[in-house]
C-alpha cells in the first residue's frame, strides 16, 4: 500500500524483470533472478498491470491470451470472479464481442474487469494485482476482492493498492513512499498507517473544494 508514486509497480517491473535491480539484488526462491531464464520466471507469475493492455479482438480472444487451453467453464468461471461475466452475458455476441483497440469499445471499468478475469485465469502460482479494482464503486469493489481472495486461496497474492478494501484479509501488509518501505506488519498492526495509503479522495471529507 502507498499513495501514487511510492513505487508501488516498481517493484513489479523489477519482479517481472522489466527493470534491474541497481542498486540492490532480487532473488526468487532464494536464489539471484538472474539464474533464472526470464520468460520461465514469468510463466509462474499472472500479473494485472495498471496499465493492462487489451487487444483489438474479442473478448474471449483476449481471454485466451493468458490460457490457450482454457475450456468455456474456466471462462465463465474467471468472468464470474472478476465480476465481469453479467456484462458478458448481456452482449448480443456474448464472448465473441469485439472491444476495439485497448478496449475502446467497453467502459474504464469493464475494461479493468476484464483484464482481471484474464488474470485469474492463468494457471500460474504466484499472482500479482495492481490497483485491480481501479473503477469501481465501493460495494462492487468489495465484492470482486471477496471473489479474487477465494479464486487465490492455493496461491501466492500479491495485491498493490492505495484502497483499504478488504486489507484486513492479508497476511502482511506493506507500507511504501518514495521508494522505500516505512513499515510492515498484520494488518492489526498496521492499522494506525491505513490513512497514509489513502488518497484524499477516498478518506471521509477528502477531495477537492
Amino acid at each position: 500500500i502507498g499513495p501514487s508514486g511510492s513505487g508501488k509497480s516498481s517493484l513489479i517491473a523489477l519482479a517481472l524483470r522489466f527493470r534491474t535491480a541497481d542498486p540492490g539484488a532480487l532473488a526468487f526462491g532464494g536464489a539471484p533472478v538472474e539464474a533464472y531464464e526470464a520468460d520461465a520466471l514469468r510463466r509462474r507469475m499472472s500479473v494485472l498491470a495498471q496499465q493492462d493492455h487489451l487487444f483489438s479482438a474479442t473478448i474471449r480472444d483476449n481471454l485466451l491470451i493468458a490460457a490457450p487451453q482454457a475450456s468455456p467453464a474456466d471462462i465463465e468461471a474467471a468472468c464470474a470472479r472478476a465480476g465481469i461475466l453479467s456484462f458478458i452475458e448481456a452482449q448480443p455476441d456474448g464472448l465473441e464481442t469485439f472491444i476495439g483497440a485497448h478496449g475502446a469499445k467497453i467502459s474504464g471499468g469493464e475494461a479493468r474487469r476484464l483484464g482481471l478475469a484474464r488474470t485469474l485465469l492463468k494457471d500460474a502460482p504466484i499472482v500479482i494485482l495492481d490497483e485491480p479494482t481501479e473503477g469501481l464503486d465501493a460495494d462492487t469493489e468489495r465484492r470482486v476482492l471477496d471473489t479474487v481472495l477465494e479464486a487465490t486461496r492455493a496461491r501466492a497474492l500479491l495485491l498493490v493498492t492505495h484502497r483499504p478494501a478488504r486489507l484486513e484479509a492479508m497476511d502482511e501488509i506493506i507500507l511504501m513512499a518514495a521508494g522505500r518501505i516505512l513499515a510492515r506488519g498484520t494488518p492489526a498492526e498496521m492499522t494506525p498507517f491505513m490513512a497514509v495509503a489513502e488518497p484524499e479522495a477516498d478518506r471521509p471529507g477528502g477531495g477537492s473544494a
